[in-house]
């Protein structure tokens, strides 16, 4: 186990002078866009936590945590917004209920 840890704290250091690296390259407008983008997604989680609960369906979360990136100023880009849940899905993308004629599931205790 130790040797794996040692490999991901390896792997996180290169992964930050990467980082580094390429930021160096960014005008200050750049990164003051990428933080401003990155406030807004921080925002967009809280908001998604705060919602979601046993019995709320998933196109509420949805709406509600895309109203709060559009209350930012901001907008989606595909995929948009990917959100699949339930224990039973491996799913990745957009909600299933947005393409397929389903109803918006309705998240469960431990989702």
């Amino acid at each position: 186990m130790e040797a794996v840890r040692h490999d991901s704290q390896e792997e996180l250091a290169t992964l930050r002078a990467m980082v580094a690296e390429q930021a160096q390259k960014l005008s200050a407008q750049e990164i003051a866009l990428l933080r401003f983008a990155a406030k807004v997604s921080e925002e967009a989680c809280k908001v998604m936590m705060e919602v979601s609960r046993p019995g709320v369906s998933e196109a509420s979360v949805y709406a509600d945590t895309v109203r709060e990136i559009h209350r930012w100023g901001c907008d989606l880009r595909y995929p948009f917004f990917s959100l699949q849940s339930g224990k039973d899905n491996i799913g990745w993308g957009v909600p299933r209920w947005s393409l397929r004629a389903e109803p918006p599931r309705i998240l469960e205790a431990g989702d």
